[in-house]
């Protein structure tokens, strides 16, 4: 598509319920990470988190909130972070002694993730596992995190349940916010579909649409927005989707 027609494109659907989930077997998604999984170079290890981007980008963005909610968490509890990559949340976990776990669907994500943890001997285990249909028992984790991962998941309302069902009391999820930004942002980067290194997503939420998935079985204790300039600006920008393309949810699990 030229650009003169995702611009087109982009302005046509702004005002609709946008969701671009289409005929895609698991397969293929898994295939899709696995490459990316691949692809990542030394230098890409944390990169996210440090550097410009840990203050000028929508990871630095969440990375400030996501943080001072994690400081609430006390060694010897328990962690997962479901949709892993290479594991930076759950090494800062094992870093504080929680008993530290992390998930992800790309096997090469995973081996990779236990290299980085064993060449700082942090004791944290990583597992290859599918968020619809985690290999855990119930209530197994007084913490579980997933952080911009149910945008790239095929169905998000089952990833959403299995997270409650693990979890013991706390969940914490972070995704893209329904707004013109990522639209935008397609049109030079190609964010959606299983074609471009670093894309994958499937849609975005509004917070009523988050909070559906999880059908009132949750207390929510914090809902933020969050914004793609630098983190900071976060409490003076207006509430504008434009501005805060971050959703932040922090939630009790009701018994």
């Amino acid at each position: 598509m030229n650009f003169v027609w995702k611009i087109k494109f982009l302005s046509f659907n702004y005002y609709k319920d946008f969701a671009l989930v289409r005929a895609v077997k698991k397969q293929e998604i898994v295939a899709y990470y696995e490459e990316e999984g691949r692809e990542l170079k030394p230098n890409d290890v944390d990169k996210y988190y440090r550097g410009v981007f840990r203050y000028a980008s929508t990871h630095g963005c969440r990375r400030v909130i996501l943080e001072k909610w994690l400081k609430l968490t006390k060694p010897n509890e328990t962690f997962l972070d479901v949709g892993c990559e290479l594991g930076y949340f759950v090494r800062k976990m094992a870093e504080k002694g929680l008993d530290a776990t992390g998930v992800d669907v790309s096997p090469t994500k995973v081996r990779k993730a236990r290299y980085i943890a064993k060449i700082l001997n942090l004791d944290c285990g990583f597992q290859v596992m599918d968020a619809e249909n985690l290999e855990f028992g119930d209530n197994s984790f007084d913490w579980v995190l997933c952080s911009e991962t149910l945008e790239h998941i095929l169905n998000d309302q089952r990833a959403t349940q299995e997270l409650i069902r693990v979890s013991k009391r706390n969940i914490i999820i972070t995704v893209p916010q329904k707004s013109i930004f990522w639209r935008f942002l397609n049109i030079f980067s190609d964010i959606y579909g299983f074609n471009t290194p670093g894309a994958g997503h499937l849609r975005e939420y509004t917070p009523n649409s988050l909070l559906n998935l999880f059908q009132e079985r949750i207390q929510v204790k914090s809902l933020k927005k969050a914004g793609y300039f630098f983190s900071y600006l976060d409490r003076f920008l207006p509430d504008f989707s434009i501005f805060k393309v971050i959703l932040c949810l922090f939630a009790k699990k009701i018994s």
